[in-house]
C-alpha cells in the first residue's frame, strides 16, 4: 500500500509591531491623495500585514491578521483595533470599487499596537494513504440563521447571519479545492444566500 506524508501544522504565537510608513517606502507602495490627506489601497494594508482574510459587508470593513481584529466603516471616522476604539481624522474611502486608508491615521494606530502572529512549525509524519473507493460521503454544511432570522448583531451591525454565511461559502470552496481528487465525496450547503430554511427542512436536507 502506498504511504504519503502527512505535514501537521503547531502554530507559535508571536508579537510584532509594524512601522506603516516606513512599509510603504520601502515596498513601493502606491500612494493616493484625497482633499489633501494621503491613502493606500486595503489591499495593499493586507499585504503589509501579511493577511488575506477579511469581509465587507455593506459599508462595513473586518480584518482579521491572526489574533488581532481591525473593524471600520466607509466615510466613518471610528476604527475598533483589537477590542480598542480609536478616532481618526481622515475616514476610510471607497472609490470606483477601490477601498482607501489614510496613511497617517492608520500609522498612528499600528505605531501603539502589537500583532499576534501565529508563525507555524511543519512535522511530518508517515501515515497511509486514504483510499477514495466507491463509498459515497457526504459534507453538509449548516450556516443557520437567514433571513428575517438575523442572530445575533455585533455593535457594528454585523449580523451573525451574514458571517455564518461567508464562512460557509469559504469554508465550501477550501474543501472542494482539498478534496478535489475524491470524486465521492459531495459537498452541500443548507443555504447559499439570505433565505430563511426552517430546522425541519434543514433535517430533510
Amino acid at each position: 500500500m502506498k504511504k504519503i506524508f502527512l505535514i501537521i501544522i503547531f502554530f507559535v504565537s508571536s508579537l510584532f509591531s509594524i512601522n506603516l510608513k516606513e512599509e510603504i517606502q520601502s515596498r513601493k507602495i502606491p500612494i493616493y491623495t484625497i482633499k489633501n490627506a494621503q491613502y493606500i489601497s486595503l489591499k495593499s494594508l493586507l499585504k503589509i500585514i501579511n493577511t488575506d482574510n477579511w469581509a465587507k459587508i455593506e459599508d462595513r470593513i473586518f480584518i482579521f491578521a491572526d489574533d488581532t481584529s481591525i473593524k471600520f466603516r466607509i466615510d466613518d471616522t471610528n476604527v475598533i483595533f483589537g477590542g480598542k476604539k480609536f478616532e481618526i481624522k481622515n475616514p476610510p474611502k471607497e472609490i470606483e470599487g477601490e477601498i482607501l486608508l489614510p496613511i497617517e491615521d492608520f500609522s498612528q494606530i499600528f505605531s501603539g499596537f502589537e500583532i499576534v502572529s501565529k508563525k507555524g512549525i511543519k512535522e511530518e509524519k508517515e501515515v497511509k494513504e486514504i483510499k477514495s473507493g466507491s463509498k459515497k460521503f457526504i459534507i453538509l454544511i449548516d450556516p443557520g440563521h437567514g433571513g428575517h432570522d438575523a442572530g445575533a448583531i455585533g455593535n457594528y451591525g454585523l449580523k451573525e447571519k451574514d458571517v455564518n454565511l461567508d464562512v460557509a461559502l469559504r469554508l465550501e470552496k477550501y474543501l472542494n479545492k482539498q478534496l478535489s481528487n475524491y470524486p465521492n465525496i459531495e459537498i452541500f450547503l443548507t443555504r447559499k444566500d439570505d433565505v430563511f430554511i426552517s430546522l425541519e427542512d434543514r433535517v430533510k436536507m
